[in-house]
């Protein structure tokens, strides 16, 4: 579930590795 949001943000812009860490540790800040 977790990756499906990054993967919606990722495709909404394109962010660094770093982004992506920070949206796994914290779910709830998407």
């Amino acid at each position: 579930m977790k990756y499906g949001v990054i993967e919606q943000m990722r495709q909404d812009y394109p962010v660094p590795p770093v982004t992506d860490r920070r949206n796994e540790a914290i779910p709830g800040s998407a």
